[in-house]
């Protein structure tokens, strides 16, 4: 507890310097030990370094399979701007990966030693392409990567079903 010499001491400072705005810049700044001071780790990484951690965290998720099998399912990629950057499937995926984002974060800057570290998430553009339902629509689908289905439907009689 501060005696009343401190406290008296402490307003004048404060009222002298309201009155004289330039004088003592810096004086009211708090005065942090170095040991609590932490500088911001900004070490470089690379995409094996961040697959590699990216495993260790899916990896330490082995009590929750689902999630584990979610961020297993995700692409992970550096960003030109040196953003993590998970491509998902669909919108669900997305907002499970919302909900994990902190803890995501602080992983990957522990594991790469990378303060700056920001995590972007994407829908997969070939994830949100229409979905084939019908016997029709899965064998245009199918020919559409390989033609010569056609010609092995006509060789054989074969109908769609």
């Amino acid at each position: 507890m501060q005696t009343p010499e401190l406290v008296s001491n402490a307003v004048l400072s404060a009222s002298n310097a309201l009155e004289n705005p330039g004088e003592n810049d810096g004086a009211f700044a708090p005065v942090v030990p170095a040991e609590v001071r932490s500088a911001k780790r900004d070490n470089p990484y690379h995409l094996g370094d961040l697959r590699r951690v990216w495993a260790e965290y899916v990896a330490s998720l082995a009590n929750q399979p689902a999630v584990q099998a979610l961020l297993e399912s995700m692409v992970v990629e550096v960003d030109p701007e040196h953003r993590v950057q998970l491509t998902v499937s669909n919108a669900i995926q997305e907002k499970y990966t919302a909900e994990l984002r902190d803890s995501m974060l602080q992983f990957l800057r522990e594991g790469l030693q990378n303060d700056s570290i920001d995590i972007v998430v994407d829908i997969s553009r070939e994830a949100a392409a229409k979905v084939v339902y019908t016997p029709d629509e899965r064998f245009a689908y199918l020919a559409e990567k390989n033609p010569l289905l056609h010609d092995f439907r006509q060789a054989f009689q074969l109908d769609i079903e």
